[in-house]
């Protein structure tokens, strides 16, 4: 805690800045093979739980979406189908 202000695992800028540079301060990271590299940043980013809650709600938000937008499209069709052979009838 930094002033009564979590700070996040995941972002450090004085490791980042040395890993950026070729240093190790992160246990040896940037001596390590590239694929190596990408597992532990990835574990890192899968552990990191700040601002979960926002990005559950944008899935929920982007899901609802495609929801909406497939039942307004069929909707739509239908309609026009119903309009088209309305016409073809003569009404």
């Amino acid at each position: 805690m930094r002033g009564g202000i979590r700070v996040c695992d995941f972002y450090h800028p004085a490791r980042d800045a040395d890993l950026a540079s070729g240093g190790t301060a992160a246990g040896g990271l940037a001596a390590q093979p590239p694929g190596e590299v990408m597992k532990v940043l990835l574990t890192r980013f899968v552990k990191e739980e700040h601002g979960s809650t926002a990005l559950e709600y944008g899935l929920i938000a982007a899901g609802l979406s495609i929801a909406i937008v497939t039942v307004l499209t069929q909707v739509a069709l239908t309609l026009g189908r119903l309009k088209a052979s309305a016409a073809s009838a003569g009404n």
